[in-house]
Parts: C-alpha cells; sequence; structure tokens
C-alpha cells in the first residue's frame, strides 16, 4: 500500500461489489490510474487486478483526503476523485435477544454462514422480496416467521442463542436470522459533509446516484446500494460505469457533469420506518452501550428532538460502529414522537488511525 509520500491515485473506488467492480473497470478503460480498496480479504484465486484487500477505509475528511488501513499500516490518500460504493447493511431488528452471539442480520448470515446451517428466520416489517433481499435458500430452515402485530417473540439463551420463543411455543436452535430489509452504508459520505435525503422505503440515507460533489480538492460520488436500495442489478452497474467515465473526464480536464441521468425512478418518501412491535422497554438498542428502548424513550421524553440528542444522553452509537446498529431504530423512535425524520448524528472520522503493533511497540520504550 502507498503511503502518504507516495504517488496517489487518480481514483479511488471504496468498496468492489458489483458497482464498485463496474466503475472500476470503466475507470480503467478512460485510462485513469484507478485503485479499489475492498475491507474483505482476496479470494483464493488472488481477486482483481487493481484493487487491494484487506483494507479498512475509516474516514473521508473534509479537504477530500481519505483514511487507510490495512494489516501493514495506516495512510492517507489525496486522489482526484473518489467513488464510494460500500453497498447496504441489514436494518436492525430489535427484538428480545437480537444481540445474543448466533443472532444475526440476514445479509450477514447469506456471506458468513456454511451452506446447511439450521437457521430459524425471523421477519420484519422492511423485509423485501425482490431481488435485494438475501438469498437464504443455502440454509436449512426449520422455521420462517413473519412477525405479526401482537404476536410475542423472544431469542432466548444465557451467552449465546438456544432457541426462539414465539407466542406459546418455542423452537431451538442456535442460529436465528433477522430479515429487515437494507439499509444504506454511506457514512463515508456523511464524514465528507454530503448531505443526505431520508427515506424509509429506500433503506434510510439516500443520495442522488452518480451526483458528483467538490470536497475540498477530491470529487466525489456515490453509487450503487450505498446511494439509495432499490432497483435492478443492470440500472445500477451502468450507473457506476457513467459515474467513472464522467470523473475520468473530470481528472483529465474536461467538463465536470453534476451527475450522470439515473435509469432508476424516484424513490418514493412516503412511510414511516417502524419498529417491530415485539420490542420491549429493556430490547437494547446500542447492545455495545447497554442503551435500551426505555434509555432512548426517556431521552426523548427529556427534550432529546436529534439522534445527536439522543447520543450525547444515552450514550447510543458512541463505539466502534458508529451508529450502524442503533441510527435507524433511534430516528424511527423520533420520528413516531415528533412525525418526522430527525437528520443522522454527526459522521466524523477518528483524529488519527493505529494498529496494535504500533501500540505494542510503546511498550518497549
Amino acid at each position: 500500500m502507498p503511503n502518504s509520500e507516495e504517488h496517489d491515485p487518480d481514483m479511488l473506488i471504496i468498496g468492489l461489489g458489483l458497482s464498485g467492480a463496474a466503475a472500476l473497470e470503466a475507470a480503467r478503460l478512460s485510462n485513469v490510474n484507478a485503485i479499489a480498496l475492498e475491507r474483505n480479504p482476496a479470494p483464493p484465486d488472488g481477486g482483481t487486478v487493481g484493487c487491494e484487500y484487506d483494507a479498512r477505509v475509516w474516514g473521508v475528511f473534509a479537504d477530500g483526503a481519505v483514511a487507510v488501513t490495512n494489516a501493514e499500516r495506516t495512510s492517507y490518500r489525496a486522489p482526484g476523485a473518489v467513488i464510494i460504493a460500500t453497498g447496504a447493511i441489514d436494518i436492525p431488528f430489535p427484538v428480545p435477544g437480537w444481540h445474543l452471539p448466533g443472532a444475526m442480520g440476514a445479509t450477514h448470515a447469506a456471506g458468513s454462514l456454511a451452506d446447511g446451517t439450521v437457521v430459524v428466520v425471523l421477519r420484519g416489517p422492511h423485509a423485501r422480496r425482490d431481488g435485494s433481499s438475501p438469498d437464504l435458500a443455502r440454509f436449512q430452515i426449520i422455521h420462517d416467521e413473519v412477525l405479526a402485530e401482537g404476536r410475542s417473540v423472544e431469542i432466548v439463551g444465557t451467552h449465546a442463542v438456544e432457541g426462539v420463543r414465539i407466542g406459546a411455543s418455542k423452537v431451538e436452535t442456535a442460529h436465528v436470522l433477522l430479515d429487515n430489509g437494507l439499509q444504506t452504508e454511506n457514512m463515508l459520505a456523511r464524514m465528507a459533509g454530503i448531505s443526505t435525503t431520508f427515506s424509509p422505503t429506500a433503506g434510510g440515507d439516500v443520495i442522488t446516484p452518480g451526483r458528483v460533489f467538490a470536497v475540498g480538492g477530491t470529487l466525489i460520488s456515490v453509487i450503487g446500494n450505498a446511494a439509495g436500495i432499490g432497483g435492478d442489478t443492470d440500472p445500477m452497474i451502468y450507473e457506476a460505469a457513467d459515474t467513472a467515465k464522467i470523473l475520468a473526464d473530470a481528472i483529465k480536464g474536461g467538463d465536470i457533469s453534476k451527475s450522470i441521468l439515473s435509469a432508476r425512478g424516484d424513490w418514493n418518501e412516503d412511510g414511516t420506518p417502524l419498529l417491530p412491535s415485539q420490542a420491549t422497554a429493556q430490547t437494547l438498542v446500542c447492545p455495545d452501550e447497554g442503551v435500551t428502548i426505555a434509555d432512548v424513550l426517556h431521552a426523548i421524553e427529556h427534550g432529546a428532538t436529534t439522534v445527536n440528542d439522543v447520543k450525547r444522553r444515552t450514550r447510543a452509537a458512541m463505539a466502534e460502529c458508529q451508529g450502524r446498529d442503533c441510527l435507524w431504530t433511534i430516528r424511527a423512535m423520533l420520528a413516531a414522537h415528533q412525525r418526522s425524520f430527525a437528520t443522522p448524528m454527526t459522521a466524523r472520522p477518528p483524529a488519527t488511525g493505529i494498529v496494535l503493533r504500533d501500540l505494542a511497540a510503546l511498550a518497549k520504550h
């Protein structure tokens, strides 16, 4: 990995899913020096040429610099353009016991559990049945429950999942998959100061796909599911390629087009992201900080009107995930009381990155 003193690429593409891969290929065909950054390990065949694997991007700063950490070091990149293709993550599904080891989002499970794993599937109010829903067919599903209003459910276990109690019956299992749909993963864009629009039907905070933002000396665009959930795969791939071409032309001195012509339709802004009715006062909202539904409700009843207010009063979203597990739930609770959606919390990158090896070296002095 090049450090901050070495030559920076013309374009950085963060994420190598379908959209990121399409953007990387289009950038190459446009004859710009493009590098993709993928947080997952390289596949056995070595992976895609031009991609750095095991690379975690943890900050995009107001001057356009990008902070990256891998097994070797932390470095700061200053590319001419950045494409954020970080995809989507599971919407949290706060039912009692959802934080126990063995309970996980359906999308996460689809990429991590072995074929044939015995599972129970619980589907929430935002579970999708279209092409964006995870494929769970390779698992052995012993119970698949669409949670209905008023039907009680509890994931039970002492230190890990041991079963699910649904109504008066109990199903024994070590794995519970929580399918409550997908939300956009675009925190890096918000760190850079890019504003979003909240759409419960498109996975939360959405950004016009392919729109070009000038951040410091860097051009930034957001593509794929990171811009908004929904739509067929082909239009998103075309969006990704077109965005890379526009940014490549701008890097080479061409006119900057403000955005591509997206083939995806307008997202429906109506509707409210509902919490599952099975959530109780003691259900955890932020497992890392031990914040419950009751804690968030207490903060709202005593004057909290924004996510930042709730964060300050409860410490929710202060752990490493920076709100990935609780932001949706907090905003839904605020919306239920205010009839409007609060803006997301302020997303700030850490001041600096450090690996354990560097900390261990300090102990020797």
